[in-house]
């Protein structure tokens, strides 16, 4: 099953990180592993930089927990908040995005930022912008949601929480007056990779 598929990649992709890559010789690091190299304060900013290698590659949100832990095992800061304040929305590293403050951004901004974010698929600065933008109750007249739903569907590498965003694009198009077809299509999708066939048959019957 898929679900189970995505748990066993989880968790050989943590072992990955935690054990294998930080007990690895790096060039980049004089041919000491990450591990290593955290003893000796000459190659923190090299060690810094691999560190934000592996960040990029870390789409799912649910794993940046993950991050944090390779960060405190290689005794490196931790990752803090980001004041978005003045910030230059077309210029701002999209690496950075997931520890932006992006409850304090206009949806202007947001929006600016999620079609900057998904040109280049940034997976996890998309998901995180995309998330905010949907979880507010209200946005402005020229900000359509309906982008971000879609993203956060297209970039979700969870076919569960694929499901859950959908549903929730299903609710805002009924609150909204607008067709759910876009929707239904992309359960459908989702359903088949699911191997649901429950759930497979009720929206064919929709469709």
């Amino acid at each position: 099953p898929a679900e189970h598929r995505r748990r066993l990649q989880v968790g050989q992709r943590r072992a990955a990180i935690l054990d294998g890559w930080t007990g690895t010789a790096r060039a980049a690091l004089g041919g000491l592993s990450p591990l290593e190299a955290s003893a000796d304060p000459s190659l923190r900013i090299p060690l810094q930089a691999s560190v934000l290698l592996v960040e990029q590659a870390i789409a799912d949100p649910q794993e940046q927990a993950l991050l944090d832990e390779l960060r405190e095992k290689l005794k490196l800061p931790a990752r803090d908040t980001i004041d978005a304040v003045g910030i230059d929305v077309q210029q701002i590293p999209l690496i950075r995005v997931p520890r932006l403050d992006v409850a304090s951004m206009p949806e202007g901004q947001l929006a600016q930022l999620l079609d900057r974010a998904a040109m280049v698929g940034a997976a996890a600065a998309v998901l995180t912008v995309a998330a905010e933008l949907v979880g507010r109750e209200k946005v402005a007249e020229d900000v359509d949601q309906a982008v971000a739903y879609r993203q956060l569907i297209r970039v979700t590498t969870n076919p569960r929480q694929a499901l859950q965003w959908i549903d929730r694009a299903r609710t805002w198009s009924r609150q909204h007056g607008k067709s759910e077809a876009e929707w239904a299509v992309q359960e459908l999708e989702v359903s088949l990779e699911l191997r649901d066939g429950t759930r497979i048959q009720q929206v064919i019957d929709e469709i």
